[in-house]
């Protein structure tokens, strides 16, 4: 990332640390100095980070400590980056628990990005503020140069320079890797209007606010469809003629806004579960069925409920134009062979309503009692994809889509998004998914906060709050995992993003280099066939073999590469490619 040297002035530190690796505040669990120049690269349309370290001298605090970035200047200085792409936050930490698999610390583990303001630093600890950079669409390619300035008061200043490349390609606006993430404001997991009561807030508005954070950070998919489908204070479902339907009066405004950002959405109530009771707990909108309890899953008169609903919701957006933004999500871990049957019916019965909407089933595994024309997509579990690869293979040559999840599991040895594990666990994920041929990644929740049991974050008293109050990050009393759905903090006015939301949009990013370099092969291959050409064939025996090297990287769905350097080179190696290969071909389009 730069030299090799500390930047100290007056009794304090400051270095430069990449964003695949966590800063613990003590600073004995930190390698104190470094680099004191961040370089980093990205295409147009794509978001960088790095972290700038600032660390009082021994035996003594920083007070009221400032921080300041400027614009990022060409070479050439006659155009720039402005300032306002560069987005700087203070480093939170939260203290993870207990909870049964392997982790390097049981402590304060940094991941909520606060918002910026003068800090201190104590004598002992360390502060990483993390830095962002947006590369706009129509900036030049090239290299820039930038500071960030350190300010503790009394003690002058330090700045570290920021290079920045920026690639000759641009990333869509939309990922080519689907990427399905809940996010919920029931009263049952989130508490999200108690944290954001009306009185005080436009809660349509906080939403919207939500709703964006995610779709700056690579979402494109809203999966339970908690806003689409479940939350009450949005939709009602009524009875009307003696035919069941929405009053989409309520969350109209809300869906057009997330049409606007170009999310596609859930549409299917319910998700069905294997457990009647988590069934109508997450679906609010259907409690007064819960009389049926496991006969939900035979209920003729239930089924028909849910076919009405679906006839409804179809029908309106059809209305809008919006039905291509549509997916049904049917089976939620269906575990028994009955909840698989039950499922193919669902399916069925999906495909009777409108042919064209894409249904998708989470499983741990693919079972073949249910393949068929009726499921498009098959999410799978992560810790289970090499054991179930026979099977995934079958379906994928058939024609069905294939996702992975994770959720309170798989830990260790597999990557996943635990609050307490590394950096680099959070962005191979996505490395992995190229390597298997895997189109979409889902994750379960990003603001599940509160379920009054084990997780129990809200407090009445604002004071007790957090962040003024602790953080409870531990989901799942049978399994438990730190940080597991809750990737964004409720802020006091607003959603805080954590780091490891930050470093899954780096690794959505990391996948569409490699989708952009393969349609790149493509194209060679296409160029070789016209016109045979020794050049042309070196470059793309060139970018074989940096594509091969993702298995350097990932060895199988347990075993990776854990130096974020050598991810990096890859990386590189990838983007360097592509503009290469964009001026061998003549390539003009912005991305393919």
């Amino acid at each position: 990332m730069g030299q090799d040297q500390t930047s100290s002035s007056r009794g304090f530190l400051v270095w430069v640390e990449t964003s695949l690796r966590k800063v613990f505040k003590d600073k004995a669990l930190v390698k104190v100095g470094g680099e004191t120049q961040a370089f980093i690269s990205a295409a147009r349309g794509e978001y960088e980070s790095f972290q700038v370290i600032v660390s009082p001298r021994e035996g003594g605090d920083l007070k009221n400590v400032e921080v300041e970035v400027s614009d990022l200047s060409s070479e050439s200085g006659s155009y720039s980056i402005p300032r306002r792409c560069v987005e700087a936050y203070l480093v939170g930490y939260i203290q993870n628990r207990e909870a049964g698999y392997p982790v390097e610390h049981v402590g304060l583990w940094p991941d909520p990005l606060m918002p910026l303001k003068p800090f201190n630093v104590r004598d002992g600890e360390v502060q990483p503020v993390w830095v962002t950079v947006y590369v706009p669409r129509d900036a030049r390619e090239g290299f820039y140069k930038g500071t960030v300035t350190i300010r503790p008061q009394g003690l002058g200043e330090r700045m570290v320079t920021v290079k920045l490349r920026v690639w000759g390609f641009s990333l869509p606006s939309t990922p080519h890797l689907k990427t399905a993430f809940g996010f919920t404001t029931l009263d049952h997991g989130s508490a999200f209007r108690r944290f954001y009561p009306a009185e005080r807030f436009n809660q349509k508005e906080i939403i919207k606010r939500f709703l964006s954070v995610l779709r700056r950070h690579g979402v494109n998919i809203l999966w339970y469809g908690y806003v689409t489908t479940r939350d009450p204070y949005l939709l009602r479902v009524v009875k009307d003629g003696g035919v069941w339907r929405y009053d989409f009066t309520e969350v109209e405004e809300l869906l057009e806004f997330i049409v606007s950002e170009g999310f596609s959405f859930n549409i299917f109530a319910p998700t069905y579960w294997y457990e009647a009771s988590g069934l109508f707990a997450l679906n609010p909108l259907l409690k007064e069925f819960d009389y049926l309890g496991d006969k939900v899953y035979s209920s003729e008169e239930f089924e028909l409920v849910v076919r009405q609903l679906l006839e409804s919701y179809v029908d309106y957006l059809r209305k809008r134009g919006w039905l291509d933004r549509a997916i049904c999500y049917i089976s939620d871990e269906p575990r028994r062979e009955r909840d698989f049957i039950h499922a193919k019916r669902i399916a069925h019965l999906v495909k009777e309503v409108s042919p064209t909407l894409k249904t998708v089933i989470a499983s741990g595994y693919i079972i073949p009692s249910v393949a068929g024309e009726d499921v498009d997509v098959w999410c799978v579990h992560l810790g289970c994809f090499e054991e179930g690869r026979r099977l995934i293979e079958e379906r994928r040559a058939e024609g069905d889509e294939i996702w992975w999840y994770v959720s309170n599991s798989p830990n260790y040895p597999y990557p996943t998004l635990f609050l307490d594990f590394p950096a680099v666990s959070h962005r191979i994920i996505f490395w992995m998914a190229w390597k298997y041929g895997v189109k979409g990644f889902g994750y379960w929740n990003t603001t599940y906060w509160h379920d009054g049991q084990l997780t129990d974050n809200f407090r009445e008293d604002p004071e007790e709050r957090w962040p003024k109050g602790p953080w409870n990050p531990l989901f799942n009393a049978k399994t438990p995992a730190n940080g597991c759905g809750q990737l964004i903090y409720p802020g006091p006015d607003g959603p805080i993003v954590s780091i490891r939301l930050s470093i899954v949009r780096d690794g959505i990013e990391d996948y569409e280099y490699l989708y952009q370099l393969n349609k790149r092969v493509e194209m060679l291959r296409e160029a070789m066939q016209r016109s045979p050409d020794r050049d042309l064939k070196a470059l793309m025996s060139r970018a074989r073999r940096t594509l091969d090297r993702i298995d350097e990287l990932v060895r199988s769905t347990a075993e990776y590469e854990k130096n974020p350097d050598k991810i990096y080179k890859v990386r590189n190696e990838v983007a360097e490619l592509i503009e290469e290969i964009n001026n061998t071909l003549e390539i003009r389009e912005p991305y393919l």
